[in-house]
């Protein structure tokens, strides 16, 4: 077992502070406004397909890649998917926070809410934190503690980035959502992978390939 990925920690960290500093600076909806104003066909069509990076059916593809080179991954893969779930619905209930739309038409602002053709907004108290950008990170984060290449490293941070400002830019969460959403998702991925490659099970060290092999030797 490793220790943490350095790189992944640090470009996390620096850009989480100066976020945060900027997110500070500003008015609360505002980040999202100025990029409402932004949209684009080309822009629209990039955010609607990379937010969905941070889905199930992204989990599920990297879990079944998995399958076939360790399944000790596939098993943290799941594991991180399910914390993200559980720990997202606890906070959502917890603070109720207005979605962006319900929050400006209760502000009287939802004239200045450039809604995107073909998304309707979400309406409910479920703002904070950003699940997606929860699951982004924390599954970004979770690759690039098994992935140590640094341009992987890199990419994995630049998707959960990507995940988190489709996120405001699709309309659906604040700034300070997807601000501690990514924080949380970084934090589950640490939890799940050290627990889980401390697991003495050697067989979670085997794949579906090297396994078949075996059978085959037999």
């Amino acid at each position: 077992m490793k220790g943490i990925n350095k790189i992944f920690l640090a470009l996390f960290i620096l850009a989480w502070i100066g976020v945060l500093v900027f997110r500070l600076s500003i008015d609360k909806g505002e980040a999202l406004l100025e990029l409402s104003m932004s949209h684009s066909d080309g822009l629209n069509s990039f955010f609607i397909i990379t937010t969905q990076f941070a889905e199930e059916i992204t989990y599920t593809l990297f879990a079944l890649v998995f399958l076939f080179i360790r399944y000790r991954v596939s098993l943290a893969i799941a594991f991180t998917g399910i914390g993200v779930t559980i720990v997202a619905g606890i906070l959502k209930k917890i603070f109720a926070f207005d979605r962006p739309f319900a929050y400006f038409q209760k502000m009287g602002m939802e004239t200045m809410y450039n809604k995107i053709e073909g998304i309707e907004p979400y309406t409910g108290m479920t703002s904070f934190p950003s699940g997606h950008a929860m699951a982004g990170f924390a599954l970004m984060s979770l690759l690039s503690l098994y992935l140590r290449n640094p341009v992987l490293t890199i990419l994995f941070f630049l998707v959960g980035c990507i995940v988190g400002v489709s996120r405001i830019y699709l309309g659906h969460h604040f700034l300070e959502d997807v601000i501690f959403g990514s924080l949380l998702g970084v934090l589950v991925s640490y939890a799940v992978y050290f627990p889980t490659e401390r697991w003495k099970a050697p067989v979670l060290d085997q794949s579906f390939l090297s396994s078949k092999r075996t059978k085959l030797n037999a």
